[in-house]
């Protein structure tokens, strides 16, 4: 059973031990409970049923990954917890270690990169130590890894304590994979410059260390890695969205503090000398001061072990005005939600305000601000993930449904109703019965699929922040046979395309009771010199040589083919403006420069440009990948007027954007 991270932080004598067993006991017998919150904010459980959860993190297109402290990767999908994980490790689960943190690669839509935290047992001659490690997502099922794709990123220092692992990852706006590390138990190793124990690590995406490491001069080998130090247990950081502080690091202290400190490459945040708030006169000089911190006795804010962190920058914001950019931070032991505005300088070192948010919450590890505004927790004595939102609680409304079928496929389609995050399904062998299905698609407006014959009764229910709403009206689906269609499928509709130098993007709508789809091209209208199977998909992309293309797509089945398609004429050519991006736009907030372009069909990377004139690139000319946006920070940079353009690289050659200028003060 893993230990909590109150024991965590602390099992190094008999007593304590003794406590933590007594802890662990009674937090796995603590049953789903609601928490305490503000007026107006509401909460549900997300997803449940989570063993010893540790970290959370959300991917770029909505889901949400959860560590498990014995090795499963689990994927949460619009509130419904996958039964495969996407990966299940082999890791040393004693005391602290385990898998304990994820991240997702920059680039994670081109190159479905998950990274994570784990420890790796120990076997003859090799000692337990901490990794990091990539996966690829499988192609065929994005919620499962590829078998076999395991990249080593960095294989940590040997560990001889359970305790004190940190575990914490994420990459920074500037693409750099940021690494947080306990100090294994030995408060010296924080200011040892020959361990990476009680240090944060700055890497490249692919392991190897920046030369631009505040240490990189002056360290030597694997630790040059080293990017700040003086850390006795970062169990969790957070990344700011809006910019400034552009880091939380929350340090889990020993005995008397809690720590919140601003990241910043080189600082010394002073274990084991310091702890808390401190003087910064005489021996400490060297030291960077917490930007909060909190006692565990004594104060009006108690606890033991900060575990969890979020900015609420979201860029659609659910919560009151009151608080945009404010930074929440739980801690486990005392089980509260409680939030401080971290922009606030203290010039006499008054304590800043914490607030008080949420309390009566089960053990929370980690926090996080979703896509759609609304703070998630994860508790560990719960084994759930929680979501807060702010607003009504009045029950959605449900869907109207229609049905159609051919042969033993069925496809259900309902109206998207305001407010919904997924839609349930249900079915049984008897009206208002769900004897046979009772399940969560996903936020999705229509459901395809071969059934057995049966009659069935269907009906579908909203899902919302407030709950589910009542069954839609329901419909009755007769199946009497098991073959897979009765008549071929229907032509395809809304075939379209597009080029970008010599690139080819189509796509179409599906075709009820298709199981794939055939390309007929010629090079005159209405000739088919070639016909290409594409697989049960409704989009096509491929590179093609210079040429003028007369194409058309058809539905096919075990039942025969349709007609083919409306026809479209794709030309395929490069020029000057073959592949260009569009719309490159620069939002400035304080300290950070956030870039948008649209992106450029048939680009395979993307530069950015920038000089002190138009048309200039003498200040800045880098690859960023296949992307289309990028947030830098600009504090440190020198003052005055630069232009910037983002430049798509393609098989055509460079295509540039429009040039926008930026202005430094």
């Amino acid at each position: 059973m893993p230990q909590s991270p109150k024991c965590w932080r602390r099992a190094t004598a008999r007593a304590s031990s003794l406590l933590c067993a007594a802890i662990a006991v009674l937090v796995a017998g603590t049953p789903l409970a609601a928490a305490t919150l503000p007026t107006g904010f509401t909460e549900i459980s997300y997803a449940s049923g989570i063993s010893s959860p540790t970290a959370m993190q959300f991917a770029p297109d909505g889901r949400l990954f959860v560590c498990s402290q014995g090795g499963a990767l689990r994927v949460v999908k619009n509130g419904v917890l996958q039964p495969t994980p996407f990966v299940s490790l082999t890791v040393d689960s004693q005391g602290e270690r385990g898998l304990l943190g994820v991240a997702f690669d920059p680039n994670f839509a081109a190159n479905q990169y998950v990274y994570v935290y784990y420890t790796v047992p120990g076997t003859t001659g090799v000692a337990p130590h901490n990794r990091v490690s990539r996966f690829t997502a499988s192609a065929a099922n994005g919620d499962v890894a590829a078998p076999g794709s395991e990249v080593v990123i960095v294989d940590l220092n040997d560990l001889s304590a359970t305790n004190h692992n940190g575990g914490a990852i994420n990459f920074g706006p500037d693409g750099k994979l940021y690494i947080a590390i306990g100090d294994n138990a030995n408060s010296a190793n924080a200011q040892l410059m020959s361990t990476r124990h009680g240090k944060m690590l700055r890497l490249n995406a692919d392991g190897t260390i920046p030369t631009d490491n505040p240490f990189y001069g002056t360290a030597s080998g694997v630790n040059r890695a080293i990017w700040a130090l003086g850390l006795r247990n970062p169990f969790t950081f957070a990344l700011n969205p809006g910019g400034v502080p552009a880091m939380m690091i929350n340090d889990v202290g020993q005995s008397t503090w809690e720590e919140g400190n601003i990241g910043a490459a080189g600082a010394n945040y002073g274990w084991p000398t310091t702890e808390g708030d401190f003087n910064q006169s005489g021996g400490n000089s060297g030291f960077t001061r917490p930007q909060f911190a909190y006692p565990h006795s004594g104060g009006t804010t108690t606890g033991c072990a900060i575990t969890g962190g979020a900015f609420y920058v979201p860029p659609t914001p659910n919560f009151p005005a009151q608080y945009q950019g404010v930074y929440f931070f739980a801690d486990y032991c005392s089980g509260w939600i409680k939030y401080v505005d971290p922009t606030m300088t203290f010039p006499n070192r008054n304590q800043p305000t914490i607030t008080n948010f949420a309390s009566g919450i089960s053990g929370p590890v980690d926090l996080k601000v979703g896509p759609d505004g609304a703070l998630y927790y994860l508790a560990q004595g719960s084994g759930a993930v929680f979501r807060v939102t702010y607003g009504s609680s009045t029950p959605p409304t449900a869907p109207t449904l229609t049905s159609l079928v051919n042969g033993a496929t069925v496809r259900l389609t309902w109206t998207r109703m305001a407010g919904a995050r997924s839609y349930r399904i249900e079915a049984g062998t008897a009206t208002g019965q769900a004897n046979l299905v009772n399940t969560d698609l996903g936020n999705v407006d229509a459901f395809e699929g071969v059934v057995p014959p049966g009659t069935y009764f269907v009906r579908i229910k909203t899902v919302s922040a407030s709950g589910t709403s009542g069954p839609s009206n329901e419909r009755r689906l007769d199946i009497a046979t098991a073959a897979a269609c009765t008549t071929a499928p229907p032509v395809p509709q809304g075939f379209a395309g597009q080029t970008g130098g010599l690139f080819v993007n189509i796509a179409w709508q599906p075709s009820f009771a298709a199981t794939g789809y055939v390309l007929d091209v010629g090079t005159s209208s209405g000739v088919t010199q070639v016909s290409a199977p594409v697989g049960n998909v409704t989009a096509f992309q491929a590179p093609v040589p210079t040429g003028t293309y007369f194409t058309r797509v058809r539905a096919v089945n075990a039942c025969g083919s349709s007609a083919a398609s409306s026809e479209i004429v794709l030309a395929a050519a490069c020029s000057p403006s073959a592949v260009v991006p569009g719309a490159f736009t620069i939002n400035k907030v304080g300290a950070t420069a956030t870039m948008i372009w649209q992106p450029a069909l048939g680009a395979t990377s993307y530069r950015l440009q920038a000089g002190t004139a138009p048309g200039l690139a003498n200040v800045l000319d880098t690859d960023l990948g296949l992307v289309s946006s990028l947030s830098v920070p600009i504090s440190g940079v020198p003052a005055r007027t630069y232009y910037l353009r983002v430049v798509a690289v393609s098989a055509c050659g460079l295509g540039a954007s429009n040039e926008v200028a930026l202005v430094v003060p």
